[in-house]
């Protein structure tokens, strides 16, 4: 059976006035925005159902169809929310590796300086090979001008030589920049490193 009411009174009311053995009371809002009450739950609810115990109180909650603002709304709730957890998480586990790591700020200074050392070194034999290559390339320019001044078709051999030369330049000098950009990054990060550090040696509570 179907029972209508419109105000959460008229619910409690009728509440008490279903026999004990009548079992869970179900409440929702219809199609006209009346709201219902039945011992049965609907086939269907766009505003969600709420099932209520035998004194009125709900027990249990059943969300309505979302809109599809609301779903937009509720999936960018849950990725920030997931994105916060996932950056506290990184905090706490950062500050608990500071603390096991080094004993001091010095430690964390010789650390940079090996991982610079190491950039450092990659970086000086990438600009040996730039250098290299780069002669490479002004050879074969030589020789196309060769070509060219006897009035001479330039072979397709050189031709592929040179364009090949030119991207191997541009693929050397894109990891060079990596490597500096490398360089930058690693003493932000050990900047950053010492004075979390610090604050944590000084008391300053770690990451929940």
């Amino acid at each position: 059976m179907a029972l209508k009411a419109d105000s959460i009174c008229w619910g409690l009311l009728l509440c008490l006035a279903l026999p004990v053995s009548a079992g869970q009371l179900y409440r929702w809002v219809d199609e006209n925005g009346k709201v219902q009450y039945s011992d049965k739950p609907p086939v269907q609810s766009k505003s969600g159902t709420a099932t209520l115990s035998k004194q009125g109180t709900v027990v249990k909650k059943t969300e309505g169809e979302l809109t599809p603002e609301q779903k937009q709304q509720r999936e960018a709730d849950t990725a920030k929310a997931k994105a916060e957890a996932e950056a506290r998480e990184a905090a706490r586990l950062r500050d608990k590796a500071l603390l096991s790591t080094f004993n001091s700020v010095a430690e964390i200074d010789r650390k940079r300086d090996r991982n610079l050392q190491q950039v450092q070194g990659e970086l000086t034999s990438l600009k040996v090979r730039f250098k290299s290559t780069e002669g490479r390339l002004n050879a074969y320019y030589t020789q196309m001008a060769q070509y060219e001044k006897a009035k001479r078709p330039v072979p397709a051999s050189l031709k592929t030589d040179i364009a090949d030369t030119e991207a191997e330049l541009v693929k050397i000098k894109q990891q060079m920049d990596e490597k500096q950009k490398s360089v930058e990054v690693i003493r932000q990060a050990a900047e950053a490193d010492k004075k979390r550090y610090l604050e944590l040696k000084s008391g300053a509570p770690m990451a929940p």
